[in-house]
C-alpha cells in the first residue's frame, strides 16, 4: 500500500505507539488505518479509529483492506457505529456520490483488488487526491 500511496501523492508515516496516537493525531491532516492482518500496534481497528478521533474529529479518514467493500462494509459499519463516530463510509474503487469527499463525516475505504486493475487504481487515486485535498 505504501508504494502506491506514494503514487498517489500521499505523504506517510507509520503509526506510533499508541500513547502517541493523540498528539500525532492532533498534527496531522489526515490518516489511513490498515485493517490488515499484520499490524504495527496491538490495538484493535476500533480503539485506533476512537485514538485518531478523539483528538482530531475533524481529521479525514480512509481505511485499507485486502478484503473487498462489499465484503467489509458489515464490519466497517459495526466499527464506525461501536466506535460511535456519525459517518458514512464510500468505496474508493466504485464511488456512487462524491459529494462527501474532503469531509471528516465521510471514511473512504481502499481494497487491494482497487488497486489491480490500472483503471480502478486510477480511480482511487482521484478520490484520496480529492478526500485529501
Amino acid at each position: 500500500m505504501v508504494p502506491f500511496l506514494a503514487e498517489a501523492r500521499c505523504v506517510t508515516s507509520r503509526l506510533p505507539a499508541m500513547e502517541e496516537v493523540a498528539e500525532f493525531a492532533a498534527a496531522a491532516d489526515d490518516a489511513i488505518i490498515s485493517l490488515g492482518l499484520a499490524s504495527d500496534t496491538e490495538a484493535s481497528a476500533e480503539q485506533e479509529l476512537r485514538a485518531v478521533r478523539s483528538p482530531a474529529p475533524g481529521l479525514k479518514l480512509v481505511f485499507a483492506s485486502l478484503l473487498k467493500f462489499d465484503a467489509a462494509f458489515p464490519s466497517l459499519a459495526r466499527l464506525v457505529r461501536e466506535a460511535h463516530v456519525l459517518a458514512s463510509v464510500i468505496d474508493a474503487g466504485t464511488p456512487t456520490t462524491l459529494s462527501g469527499l474532503g469531509h471528516s463525516d465521510t471514511f473512504v475505504y481502499v481494497a487491494k483488488t482497487d488497486l489491480d486493475d490500472p483503471a480502478r487504481r486510477l480511480n482511487v487515486v482521484r478520490v484520496l487526491r480529492r478526500h485529501f485535498r
